[in-house]
């Protein structure tokens, strides 16, 4: 069974310059690895020091839209300690789990 996500809808033709240029397909690949990366950092970090918040986000169906919104409000404190570099630097888990928790504090009575 195939699912369609825009029916009735062309799919969107490739970017010109992204397929004309190698160095922004580098460019772009790197970006949805680095994405990947912080992804996976801000979900397991969430798990691991909020288990409770991250349960009730998980079985609530919101668990990746505030994942989505930590990580853009992490990423200039991960660009500040060199993430992905140094993924288990202590101060990156201290400063980002701050953030975390001053978010959760903010907005985790209506998620």
């Amino acid at each position: 069974m195939d699912i369609f996500f825009n029916p009735g809808r062309a799919a969107p033709e490739p970017d010109p310059l992204l397929m004309s240029d190698p160095f922004e397909i580098m460019l772009e690949a790197e970006g949805r690895d680095l994405l990947g990366r912080r992804y996976d950092y801000i979900a397991e970090l969430l798990e691991e020091a909020f288990e409770e918040n991250y349960a009730r986000l998980f079985s609530s169906s919101r668990l990746h839209y505030e994942v989505i919104n930590l990580i853009s409000l992490c990423t200039p404190t991960m660009n500040d300690f060199g993430f992905p570099r140094r993924p288990n630097n202590s101060a990156l888990k201290k400063a980002i789990t701050t953030i975390m928790n001053n978010y959760l504090n903010l907005h985790g009575r209506d998620a």
